[in-house]
């Protein structure tokens, strides 16, 4: 019960920090809107919706908000328990911001090197929490202190839902010419490539989900050979 305990206090600390640090961000990021300071974010304010960052990052938020409130139940009565909805929703954005993140680490920022801005100029101030922080925070806490039982491997494919949603609406703005190409799907204008592009996200983004997963499994596995072992 004492382990139990500190699995919720500690996902509740992480989660406020997850909540804290993306409404600080998205505070910087309206008001650089207003203020005219580009160089917090380039597309600022409204236009920034536009980027799976920036709305991956605000539904982490969100399904962080769900988990808090559980956490502070669990605490308060002394019953651990996070039921297994809100256990999916937290499982699905924290495979978001991990697209975020690989996405990012494996081919935005090598691109940025290529052109000669810099592999490290897309984790520059805010984004240095919505590229990086954030996502990492949503990993450890789902990974070693959120669980639910029913929480099942059928279950991962939820996490390909964002992606694969967000990918309708880009690929379709792409090619219409309502927004300009810039997770470079095309490769430069090959709209042939969009749908080929997409269909790679969605396996990257199921091998995400798939990992996250099998961490949990493995550990909370552990966990439980250690309990057997110390009887």
């Amino acid at each position: 019960m004492k382990e139990r305990r500190r699995d919720s206090v500690a996902s509740l600390i992480i989660n406020v920090c997850i909540l804290i640090f993306v409404s600080m961000m998205m505070w910087i990021n309206f008001r650089s809107d207003f203020v005219h300071d580009d160089a917090w974010f380039g597309f600022t304010g409204w236009l920034s919706l536009r980027f799976f960052t920036v709305l991956s990052n605000l539904f982490l938020a969100i399904t962080s908000v769900f988990i808090i409130v559980f956490d502070v139940k669990s605490i308060v009565n002394n019953k651990y328990n996070i039921p297994k909805w809100a256990i999916i929703l937290k499982f699905t954005s924290t495979v978001a911001t991990t697209v975020t993140l690989m996405t990012v680490v494996l081919l935005l920022a090598p691109l940025w090197e290529v052109n000669g801005d810099g592999y490290f100029t897309l984790f520059a101030r805010n984004n240095f929490f919505m590229h990086f922080v954030n996502p990492i925070l949503g990993i450890i806490t789902f990974i070693f202190f959120e669980k639910n039982e029913k929480f099942k491997l059928r279950h991962v494919f939820f996490g390909l839902v964002p992606t694969f949603l967000y990918s309708i609406f880009y690929i379709t703005f792409v090619c219409v010419g309502i927004w300009p190409d810039f997770y470079n799907f095309t490769f430069g204008g090959y709209m042939w490539l969009a749908p080929i592009s997409a269909v790679v996200m969605y396996m990257l983004t199921f091998v995400y989900g798939y990992l996250i997963w099998l961490c949990q499994y493995k550990y909370a596995n552990k966990k439980k050979t250690s309990k057997k072992a110390s009887k």
